[in-house]
């Protein structure tokens, strides 16, 4: 490994660039309104943005057109109609890195020693195994299946699954 490590300086055709995320308290100032990953990725690199994007969009759409006009509160209403489920969905990207990265060496021997077993099981059995994290799953499933209000029907009669 220390061998690896010493040619990285010399190396021409080596990228390394840190993964970050910033989050913000509010995705509005003024007149300008942030939706999808600019205003609340759920995380780097692990899916459910273009989930959430959609419904931000679609909600910041329906917000301002019931203001008529006071942006001021169709940009708060905005907020408040999606700070939940973006709270909900920050929880993926955590829980998919702790399981995916593993973090030891005894997870990445036991990593190493039960994906070929996992691979090998009947399609009924391997159905049952969790691959995923249960609460990386709770949070994609409330993405996907988040409850998106129309006009006068109330939310729990529609939602929008990508």
């Amino acid at each position: 490994m220390a061998h690896l490590l010493d040619r990285l300086t010399g190396a021409k055709d080596f990228y390394f660039e840190s993964l970050d995320q910033i989050t913000m308290q509010s995705w509005h100032r003024a007149r300008i309104a942030l939706v999808g990953d600019a205003a609340y990725c759920p995380a780097p690199a692990v899916g459910g943005g273009t989930s959430l994007a959609v419904i931000g969009a679609y909600t910041l759409a329906r917000e301002l057109a019931e203001a008529k006009g006071d942006y001021r509160r169709a940009l708060q209403s905005y907020h408040n109609a999606t700070r939940d489920l973006v709270h909900q969905s920050r929880v993926i990207g955590p829980a998919l890195f702790e399981s995916l990265v593993p973090s030891s060496r005894i997870s990445i021997y036991l990593g190493m020693l039960l994906l070929p077993l996992v691979t090998r099981l009947p399609g009924a059995l391997r159905r049952n195994v969790p691959l995923l994290p249960r609460r990386a799953v709770r949070a994609m499933r409330a993405v996907s299946e988040a409850p998106v209000r129309h006009g006068g029907l109330p939310e729990s009669h529609e939602s929008l699954s990508i």
